[in-house]
């Protein structure tokens, strides 16, 4: 072997996470849509008094508007992971933002009790395709040497949303009905389209598992979202063979 021959395992410059300031707003479109989802699990317990009276219902059957959001997240939340290592990351996380905005609609627009928990399902579907895939999202916009800052950040966010639930419902219910709880979050998710969601740093099933260990030429992924991305590494089959040698 020649000495000028470079090893797998030799190192050089980071080519894992997105160059700024691209990476400032995956990081916002990622925060935002996490902050969203975390937010309608907490925000609409305030308004339960309010949505039983306008259905005329008893206060153990609102419950479920809480109940469905909660439940639909818990059941399909590692299987819509599972499915992001298969699929995908950003289409997982692609679909769960349009699932969670359309649902978000259905909610605001509600004319029974009923319809309402069956649209808060359908919304916790989305939110859980939004949280299964947050966290290899925000690795592959941050590079290794940061990526305790950024889960730190995810975290922050996620802990934040949760505890200010109430106060921000409180705020919106002083000024406004029960349903803008859910109108709002139309406008404010960030949409595929965006140019937000245009930055988030796609992964896929075959993403390098091991950053800037391996040497493997990259390719891109042209879509909708995240049009201009690309991986460190075609296969993590072929990554872990690198590391062997």
């Amino acid at each position: 072997m020649s000495a000028k021959s470079v090893s797998p395992l030799s190192p050089g410059p980071p080519t894992d996470g997105l160059p700024v300031p691209r990476r400032y707003w995956a990081i916002a479109a990622i925060v935002l849509a996490i902050a969203m989802s975390v937010l309608d699990s907490t925000i609409v317990n305030i308004a339960l008094p309010s949505i039983a009276r306008d259905f005329g219902a008893t206060s153990a059957a609102s419950i479920w508007v809480v109940n469905a959001y909660q439940l639909a997240i818990l059941v399909v939340l590692l299987p819509l992971a599972s499915l992001g290592e298969v699929v995908g990351y950003r289409r997982v996380s692609q679909a769960g933002l349009a699932v969670f905005t359309l649902a978000s609609l259905a909610c605001a627009c509600a004319p029974t009790l009923l319809t309402l928990s069956i649209a808060r399902v359908i919304q916790g579907l989305g939110a859980a395709g939004i949280m299964s895939v947050s966290a290899a999202l925000v690795r592959f916009t941050y590079p290794q040497r940061d990526l305790g800052r950024a889960l730190g950040i995810n975290a922050f966010v996620v802990a934040t949303c949760a505890a200010l639930g109430p106060t921000i419902a409180s705020a919106v219910l002083a000024v406004a009905q029960w349903r803008w709880l859910f109108g709002i979050n139309v406008p404010l998710t960030p949409q595929p389209r965006s140019h937000w969601c245009r930055s988030v740093a796609a992964a896929d099933s075959d993403g390098c598992w091991h950053g800037t260990s391996c040497r493997v030429p990259r390719r891109s992924f042209p879509s909708t979202c995240c049009a201009s991305v690309s991986f460190p590494c075609r296969s993590r089959h072929r990554c872990a063979r690198s590391w062997r040698r």
